[in-house]
C-alpha cells in the first residue's frame, strides 16, 4: 500500500512539475491559432469563469504524446487537473483522445 501511494504521489508531482515555468510559452496549433504550451501539454481552449468575486481559468489541454485530453482549473492560489471524459456511441463515458473522439 505504501508503494502504491508513493507511485501515485510521484506521478502527481511529476504532472504538477511539468507545468512549472512553462506558462507563457505559445505555439501555433493545427487551426493556425496561437495557444499556450504547458510543458508537454497543448491548450485546446480556455474559458475564464467569474463566481462570487473570484475568477478562475479553465483550460482544455492535451498531452502531446498520448493525446489524452485534460481539464486544468487554475486560480491565483489553487489548481487542479483531471482527465476529460466524453460519452461513446452507447452512452458510456470514456477518456477523451484529441483527434479521435474529441476535437475541441
Amino acid at each position: 500500500m505504501k508503494i502504491k501511494n508513493l507511485i501515485i504521489g510521484l506521478l502527481m508531482a511529476g504532472l504538477a512539475l511539468s507545468f512549472t515555468g512553462c506558462s507563457g510559452d505559445t505555439i501555433i496549433n493545427d487551426k493556425g491559432e496561437k495557444v499556450q504550451l504547458f510543458g508537454q501539454f497543448i491548450e485546446i481552449n480556455r474559458t475564464d469563469i467569474h463566481l462570487s468575486g473570484y475568477t478562475f481559468s479553465q483550460y482544455f489541454i492535451y498531452d502531446k504524446t498520448t493525446k489524452i485530453v485534460y481539464v486544468l482549473q487554475d486560480t491565483s492560489c489553487y489548481s487542479g487537473i483531471t482527465p476529460y471524459h466524453v460519452l461513446d456511441e452507447n452512452g458510456k463515458p470514456e477518456i477523451a483522445i484529441y483527434g479521435e473522439n474529441y476535437n475541441g
